[in-house]
């Protein structure tokens, strides 16, 4: 059986050392994990020599910056924008060079919090008059196709990677998570 290698950035980090257990268990992948101290990949170059050297069929970015208050202090947004803006579109870039599937940890800060609610069909707005809405259950939430419009630093630092993904990758996939849970990172 042929195992498909698999690189895990940020394997340090609380969804990056549960990813690397999960992945482990599964015979199927064969699993590199690499934290800060293993790679920057602030840094392009260095970070995709290191990357063709190794030449896994997936890489999955599980690090980032996530102090989301701190992130509106102007130095910290500009470190905001490197780690979620700048390097997820190098590594999809990288990603694309090797012909690998590229993967990406985003956020649901990329919306303002006010997703649009469809109305029925043949709604006019005047209730008194109307049953349309009796039996109605409106989808609640954004999906892949709502319009993004963050109103904070770490939201658009979380965008500007997800339009850096797109611009500069070909094979890639983009999770927006709303919370994490799990044991703390190590790193």
């Amino acid at each position: 059986m042929d195992r498909k290698k698999i690189l895990i950035i940020g394997s340090r980090g609380m969804l990056g050392q549960e990813l690397v257990l999960a992945f482990k268990k599964d015979k199927a992948y064969e699993v590199t994990a690499w934290d800060r101290e293993d790679i920057d990949i602030t840094k392009n170059k260095g970070a995709e020599k290191k990357i063709a050297t190794l030449r896994p069929q997936i890489i999955i970015n599980a690090t980032g910056y996530n102090a989301v208050d701190k992130a509106e202090e102007p130095k910290e947004f500009l470190l905001a924008k490197k780690l979620n803006g700048t390097a997820p579109g190098n590594l999809a870039k990288i990603a694309k060079n090797l012909k690998a599937v590229f993967v990406n940890y985003s956020s649901d800060y990329v919306f303002d919090g006010q997703p649009e609610i469809l109305e029925p069909g043949g709604c006019t707005h005047v209730c008194s008059s109307c049953s349309l809405h009796e039996n109605f259950v409106p989808a609640i939430g954004f999906d892949e196709d709502a319009k993004p419009n963050p109103i904070s630093n770490y939201g658009k630092s979380k965008l500007l990677g997800e339009k850096e993904m797109k611009k500069n990758g070909k094979k890639y996939y983009i999770i927006r998570l709303s919370k994490l849970f799990g044991k703390p990172g190590a790193s």
